[in-house]
Protein backbone atom coordinates (compact mmCIF):
# COMPACT_ATOMS: atom_id res chain seq x y z
CA UNK A 1 0.00 0.00 0.00
CA UNK A 2 2.58 2.34 0.97
CA UNK A 3 4.48 1.84 -2.77
CA UNK A 4 0.97 3.06 -4.56
CA UNK A 5 0.84 6.16 -1.89
CA UNK A 6 4.65 6.82 -3.42
CA UNK A 7 3.42 6.20 -7.08
CA UNK A 8 0.77 8.37 -6.47
CA UNK A 9 2.65 11.17 -4.81
CA UNK A 10 5.19 11.48 -7.81
CA UNK A 11 2.79 11.06 -10.42
CA UNK A 12 1.12 14.38 -8.84
CA UNK A 13 4.60 16.15 -8.49
CA UNK A 14 5.25 15.24 -12.12
CA UNK A 15 2.11 16.77 -12.97
CA UNK A 16 3.05 19.80 -11.09
CA UNK A 17 6.24 20.25 -12.79
CA UNK A 18 4.75 19.52 -16.06
CA UNK A 19 2.36 22.60 -15.21
CA UNK A 20 4.41 24.86 -13.59
CA UNK A 21 7.01 24.65 -15.81
CA UNK A 22 4.07 25.47 -18.81
CA UNK A 23 3.55 28.49 -16.94
CA UNK A 24 7.57 29.36 -16.19
CA UNK A 25 7.57 29.43 -20.31
CA UNK A 26 5.50 32.83 -20.65
CA UNK A 27 8.60 34.46 -19.17
CA UNK A 28 11.27 32.19 -19.27
CA UNK A 29 12.81 30.70 -22.55
CA UNK A 30 12.89 27.06 -22.64
CA UNK A 31 16.64 26.58 -22.63
CA UNK A 32 17.47 28.52 -19.69
CA UNK A 33 14.40 26.90 -18.13
CA UNK A 34 16.20 23.36 -18.73
CA UNK A 35 19.30 24.40 -16.95
CA UNK A 36 18.27 26.52 -14.23
CA UNK A 37 15.33 23.80 -13.15
CA UNK A 38 18.33 21.60 -12.88
CA UNK A 39 20.25 23.57 -10.82
CA UNK A 40 16.76 24.32 -8.76
CA UNK A 41 16.23 20.83 -7.96
CA UNK A 42 19.78 19.75 -7.25
CA UNK A 43 20.44 22.30 -4.83
CA UNK A 44 17.24 21.52 -2.70
CA UNK A 45 17.98 17.51 -3.36
CA UNK A 46 21.09 18.05 -2.16
CA UNK A 47 20.20 20.29 1.04
CA UNK A 48 17.86 18.01 2.15
CA UNK A 49 20.17 14.68 1.90
CA UNK A 50 22.83 17.07 4.16
CA UNK A 51 20.57 17.68 6.57
CA UNK A 52 19.16 14.44 6.87
CA UNK A 53 22.01 12.08 6.14
CA UNK A 54 25.25 13.75 5.58
CA UNK A 55 27.53 10.56 5.32
CA UNK A 56 25.26 8.95 2.49
CA UNK A 57 26.34 11.56 -0.32
CA UNK A 58 30.62 10.50 0.70
CA UNK A 59 29.71 6.81 0.82
CA UNK A 60 28.36 5.53 -2.24
CA UNK A 61 29.40 2.35 -3.17
CA UNK A 62 31.48 2.00 -6.34
CA UNK A 63 29.17 -0.65 -8.12
CA UNK A 64 26.28 1.97 -7.94
CA UNK A 65 27.84 4.44 -9.57
CA UNK A 66 27.02 3.28 -12.98
CA UNK A 67 23.43 2.94 -12.29
CA UNK A 68 23.37 6.25 -10.74
CA UNK A 69 24.74 7.93 -13.39
CA UNK A 70 22.58 6.09 -16.02
CA UNK A 71 19.70 7.19 -14.02
CA UNK A 72 20.53 10.88 -14.29
CA UNK A 73 21.25 10.87 -17.92
CA UNK A 74 18.28 9.42 -18.51
CA UNK A 75 15.53 11.22 -16.38
CA UNK A 76 17.25 14.43 -16.18
CA UNK A 77 19.13 15.02 -19.02
CA UNK A 78 17.42 12.98 -21.73
CA UNK A 79 13.86 12.92 -19.97
CA UNK A 80 13.40 16.31 -18.84
CA UNK A 81 14.70 18.08 -21.82
CA UNK A 82 12.52 16.09 -24.01
CA UNK A 83 9.54 16.50 -21.55
CA UNK A 84 9.88 20.08 -21.61
CA UNK A 85 10.91 20.17 -25.29
CA UNK A 86 7.50 18.66 -25.58
CA UNK A 87 5.41 21.18 -23.03
CA UNK A 88 6.29 24.07 -24.90
CA UNK A 89 5.32 22.56 -28.06
CA UNK A 90 1.80 21.22 -27.85
CA UNK A 91 0.98 22.08 -23.91
CA UNK A 92 0.88 20.35 -20.75
CA UNK A 93 -2.37 17.91 -21.73
CA UNK A 94 -1.22 16.14 -24.63
CA UNK A 95 2.61 16.05 -23.21
CA UNK A 96 1.09 14.25 -20.29
CA UNK A 97 -0.67 11.82 -22.97
CA UNK A 98 2.45 10.90 -25.19
CA UNK A 99 4.59 10.30 -21.72
CA UNK A 100 1.73 7.93 -20.96
CA UNK A 101 3.92 5.84 -23.13
CA UNK A 102 6.27 5.01 -19.82
CA UNK A 103 3.79 2.35 -19.03
CA UNK A 104 4.02 0.07 -22.24
CA UNK A 105 7.81 1.30 -22.07
CA UNK A 106 8.66 -0.08 -18.55
CA UNK A 107 6.63 -2.91 -18.55
CA UNK A 108 9.05 -3.89 -21.60
CA UNK A 109 12.03 -3.09 -20.41
CA UNK A 110 11.11 -4.83 -16.76
CA UNK A 111 10.14 -8.08 -18.78
CA UNK A 112 13.24 -7.93 -20.92
CA UNK A 113 15.84 -6.57 -19.23
CA UNK A 114 15.66 -7.61 -15.19
CA UNK A 115 13.59 -10.76 -15.33
CA UNK A 116 9.99 -8.99 -13.59
CA UNK A 117 6.79 -11.19 -14.40
CA UNK A 118 3.92 -9.68 -15.80
CA UNK A 119 0.75 -11.41 -14.15
CA UNK A 120 -2.27 -11.37 -16.07
CA UNK A 121 -4.06 -9.02 -13.46
CA UNK A 122 -1.22 -6.63 -13.81
CA UNK A 123 -1.07 -6.56 -17.70
CA UNK A 124 -4.83 -5.76 -17.80
CA UNK A 125 -4.47 -3.24 -15.37
CA UNK A 126 -1.89 -1.44 -17.40
CA UNK A 127 -4.21 -1.98 -20.41
CA UNK A 128 -6.72 0.01 -18.14
CA UNK A 129 -4.86 2.61 -17.66
CA UNK A 130 -3.69 3.37 -21.14
CA UNK A 131 -7.21 2.96 -22.21
CA UNK A 132 -8.48 5.32 -19.18
CA UNK A 133 -5.91 7.75 -20.67
CA UNK A 134 -6.66 7.87 -24.32
CA UNK A 135 -10.39 8.37 -22.92
CA UNK A 136 -9.36 11.04 -20.61
CA UNK A 137 -7.43 12.51 -23.37
CA UNK A 138 -10.50 13.73 -25.65
CA UNK A 139 -9.79 14.75 -28.78
CA UNK A 140 -6.60 15.89 -27.87
CA UNK A 141 -4.77 12.87 -29.54
CA UNK A 142 -6.18 13.70 -33.27
CA UNK A 143 -6.61 17.51 -33.23
CA UNK A 144 -3.79 19.13 -34.10
CA UNK A 145 -2.25 16.01 -36.19
CA UNK A 146 -1.11 17.91 -39.24
CA UNK A 147 1.63 18.35 -41.37
CA UNK A 148 2.85 21.18 -38.57
CA UNK A 149 7.06 20.84 -37.80
CA UNK A 150 6.31 22.16 -34.41
CA UNK A 151 3.42 19.84 -33.43
CA UNK A 152 5.41 16.63 -34.82
CA UNK A 153 8.11 17.68 -32.61
CA UNK A 154 6.18 18.42 -29.73
CA UNK A 155 4.63 14.43 -30.22
CA UNK A 156 8.23 12.87 -30.71
CA UNK A 157 9.74 14.33 -27.86
CA UNK A 158 6.70 13.69 -25.72
CA UNK A 159 7.48 9.93 -26.64
CA UNK A 160 11.17 10.02 -25.74
CA UNK A 161 9.98 11.29 -22.84
CA UNK A 162 7.89 8.88 -22.09
CA UNK A 163 10.79 5.66 -23.03
CA UNK A 164 12.76 7.61 -20.71
CA UNK A 165 10.41 7.78 -17.88
CA UNK A 166 9.95 3.83 -18.04
CA UNK A 167 13.59 3.03 -18.79
CA UNK A 168 14.23 5.60 -15.86
CA UNK A 169 12.20 3.35 -13.83
CA UNK A 170 14.46 -0.04 -14.35
CA UNK A 171 17.60 2.35 -13.74
CA UNK A 172 15.70 3.75 -10.58
CA UNK A 173 15.29 0.04 -9.36
CA UNK A 174 19.05 -1.14 -10.46
CA UNK A 175 19.96 2.49 -8.33
CA UNK A 176 17.90 1.29 -5.12
CA UNK A 177 19.63 -1.88 -5.25
CA UNK A 178 23.15 -1.04 -5.46
CA UNK A 179 22.46 1.67 -2.47
CA UNK A 180 19.90 2.18 -0.83
CA UNK A 181 19.48 6.30 -0.90
CA UNK A 182 16.95 7.63 -2.88
CA UNK A 183 17.93 10.91 -1.71
CA UNK A 184 21.30 10.44 -2.43
CA UNK A 185 21.05 8.77 -5.64
CA UNK A 186 18.84 11.91 -6.86
CA UNK A 187 21.22 14.68 -5.74
CA UNK A 188 23.88 12.62 -7.69
CA UNK A 189 21.62 11.96 -10.79
CA UNK A 190 21.25 15.29 -11.00
CA UNK A 191 24.73 15.94 -10.76
CA UNK A 192 25.56 13.72 -13.35
CA UNK A 193 23.03 15.20 -15.88
CA UNK A 194 24.51 19.04 -15.19
CA UNK A 195 27.72 17.84 -16.22
CA UNK A 196 26.31 17.45 -19.41
CA UNK A 197 23.45 20.19 -19.68
CA UNK A 198 24.61 23.30 -18.13
CA UNK A 199 27.53 23.52 -20.63
CA UNK A 200 25.43 22.74 -23.57
CA UNK A 201 22.67 25.20 -22.37
CA UNK A 202 25.38 27.84 -21.44
CA UNK A 203 26.82 27.85 -25.09
CA UNK A 204 23.62 28.23 -26.65
CA UNK A 205 22.65 31.03 -24.54
CA UNK A 206 26.19 32.57 -25.29
CA UNK A 207 24.71 32.47 -28.81
CA UNK A 208 21.64 33.25 -28.77
CA UNK A 209 21.02 36.65 -26.26
CA UNK A 210 17.02 35.92 -26.03
CA UNK A 211 17.73 33.20 -23.98
CA UNK A 212 19.55 35.53 -21.33
CA UNK A 213 16.24 37.74 -20.95
CA UNK A 214 14.16 36.62 -19.00
CA UNK A 215 11.20 37.68 -16.47
CA UNK A 216 11.69 37.27 -12.35
CA UNK A 217 8.25 36.52 -11.64
CA UNK A 218 8.26 33.65 -13.90
CA UNK A 219 11.29 32.11 -12.03
CA UNK A 220 9.21 31.33 -9.24
CA UNK A 221 7.40 28.66 -11.36
CA UNK A 222 11.16 27.59 -12.60
CA UNK A 223 11.60 26.80 -9.18
CA UNK A 224 8.26 25.24 -8.27
CA UNK A 225 9.15 22.96 -11.64
CA UNK A 226 12.66 21.92 -10.57
CA UNK A 227 11.68 20.44 -7.42
CA UNK A 228 8.53 18.72 -8.35
CA UNK A 229 10.29 16.88 -11.03
CA UNK A 230 13.01 16.40 -8.89
CA UNK A 231 10.46 15.65 -5.89
CA UNK A 232 9.46 12.98 -8.38
CA UNK A 233 12.32 10.66 -9.02
CA UNK A 234 12.77 10.53 -5.08
CA UNK A 235 9.06 9.13 -4.53
CA UNK A 236 9.52 6.89 -7.66
CA UNK A 237 12.95 5.11 -6.20
CA UNK A 238 11.05 4.95 -2.76
CA UNK A 239 8.05 3.22 -4.34
CA UNK A 240 10.84 0.77 -6.39
CA UNK A 241 11.83 -0.04 -3.52
CA UNK A 242 9.29 -1.59 -2.09
CA UNK A 243 7.10 -3.10 -5.48
CA UNK A 244 8.28 -4.15 -8.77
CA UNK A 245 8.39 -1.80 -11.81
CA UNK A 246 5.26 -3.15 -13.50
CA UNK A 247 3.18 -2.57 -10.81
CA UNK A 248 4.76 1.37 -9.99
CA UNK A 249 4.50 2.33 -13.56
CA UNK A 250 0.79 1.98 -14.15
CA UNK A 251 0.37 4.25 -10.88
CA UNK A 252 2.84 6.31 -12.43
CA UNK A 253 1.55 7.19 -15.72
CA UNK A 254 -1.76 8.04 -13.93
CA UNK A 255 -0.20 12.04 -13.96
CA UNK A 256 -2.01 13.19 -17.19
CA UNK A 257 -5.16 13.01 -15.53
CA UNK A 258 -3.28 15.35 -12.74
CA UNK A 259 -2.12 17.70 -15.02
CA UNK A 260 -5.42 18.18 -16.71
CA UNK A 261 -6.87 18.77 -13.39
CA UNK A 262 -3.77 21.28 -12.15
CA UNK A 263 -3.82 22.94 -15.74
CA UNK A 264 -7.74 23.85 -15.16
CA UNK A 265 -6.75 25.07 -11.86
CA UNK A 266 -3.89 27.38 -12.38
CA UNK A 267 -2.90 28.18 -16.04
CA UNK A 268 -4.65 29.69 -19.29
CA UNK A 269 -4.96 26.44 -21.42
CA UNK A 270 -7.72 25.08 -19.65
CA UNK A 271 -9.19 21.70 -20.16
CA UNK A 272 -13.53 21.26 -20.25
CA UNK A 273 -14.18 18.60 -17.88
CA UNK A 274 -16.47 16.18 -20.62
CA UNK A 275 -17.45 12.65 -20.19
CA UNK A 276 -14.77 11.21 -22.13
CA UNK A 277 -12.94 12.52 -19.06
CA UNK A 278 -15.20 11.27 -16.56
CA UNK A 279 -15.23 7.76 -17.92
CA UNK A 280 -11.34 8.02 -18.60
CA UNK A 281 -11.20 8.72 -15.03
CA UNK A 282 -12.84 5.85 -13.49
CA UNK A 283 -11.47 3.59 -16.43
CA UNK A 284 -7.73 4.66 -15.04
CA UNK A 285 -8.62 4.08 -11.72
CA UNK A 286 -10.16 0.71 -11.91
CA UNK A 287 -6.65 -0.16 -13.80
CA UNK A 288 -4.45 1.62 -10.99
CA UNK A 289 -6.94 -0.60 -8.07
CA UNK A 290 -6.44 -4.36 -10.65
CA UNK A 291 -2.52 -3.37 -10.73
CA UNK A 292 -2.50 -3.02 -7.04
CA UNK A 293 -4.18 -5.94 -6.58
CA UNK A 294 -1.62 -7.71 -9.27
CA UNK A 295 0.97 -7.23 -7.27
CA UNK A 296 -0.04 -8.08 -4.05
CA UNK A 297 0.14 -4.82 -2.40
Amino acid sequence: MIAIVLSVVAAASLANGAVSGRAAMQGVHIVALIGVALVVGFVGVTLVDLALNPANLFNVPPDALPWIVALGLVQFAIGRTAAYTSLGSIGPSRTSLFMSSSVPFAAFFAVAFIGESLTPLVAAGTVGVIIGLLLASGDSITQGWRADRRYLIGCLTGLTAGAASGGGSILAKQAVGAYDSPLTITALGTLAAMCIMIPAVSFIASRNPAIREFDWKSMGFVGISGLSTSGYIIAQLFAVQRADVVTVAPILATFPLWTLLLSHMFISRLERITWRLTIGAVVAVAGVIAVALGGNL
